[in-house]
């Protein structure tokens, strides 16, 4: 799919069902406005989905209805390149159960977190099984953390290298830091993460 307005009519979504593979999303606007779809969502029993150079706009909402705007649930090599996150108002991309290499890299992420009871993160793991992701040339301004590395319900998240990305903290909000960590390495109880390389340049 190239060069598509899914902006219109309230916004629109693009479903990847089980047994869909190497999916292509590229060129395209998305737009969250009154309809409140997840943008992008892939079942588990997908494969290969690849996102670059799109514009996702989360229209700045104040419900956690929009959790996320990609969403992956599939397997095989996941890729974000050279994609903008803007207005979000929870995550920006959210991995669930599968087994999958993450490739994010050269992505902007600019202003999410909109709903006020969102724990807006760019990226999160929960019940997956990650080995060999990447998270690289990366700019973040703003989140809960600028990039999270969390193994969440049971995910195993082996061998990722976090490295070149740009993080600015916003500034104060009534005293407190609105981000908390610029890079947050987290492992819930039941969870692993191991092999973990992160550099800052």
């Amino acid at each position: 799919l190239s060069s598509y307005d899914f902006g219109l009519a309230g916004g629109w979504l693009i479903n990847i069902n089980a047994g869909a593979t190497n999916t292509v999303i590229q060129n395209s606007n998305f737009l969250v406005g009154s309809n409140e779809n997840v943008p992008i969502f892939a079942a588990a029993g997908s494969g290969n989905l690849t996102v670059l150079d799109d514009t996702f706009n989360g229209g700045g909402g104040t419900t956690d209805v929009v959790w996320t705007i990609v969403g992956y649930n599939g397997s095989g090599v996941f890729t974000s390149e050279y994609n903008s996150f803007l207005n979000i108002p929870d995550d920006a991309i959210d991995f669930g159960p599968g087994t999958m290499t993450d490739i994010v890299k050269y992505n902007l992420v600019q202003k999410i977190g909109t709903s006020p009871t969102s724990h807006p993160d760019f990226v999160q793991w929960d019940q997956s099984n990650s080995n060999n992701s990447v998270i690289a040339f990366n700019t973040v301004t703003s989140g809960e953390e600028g990039i999270q590395l969390a193994a969440q319900d049971g995910s195993i998240l082996t061998n990722t290298l976090i490295e070149n990305n740009v993080v600015v903290a916003p500034p104060l909000v009534n005293g407190l830091p609105p981000m908390g960590f610029v890079i947050a390495l987290q492992q819930v109880p039941g969870s692993n993460a191991n092999g973990v390389v992160n550099t800052i340049n």
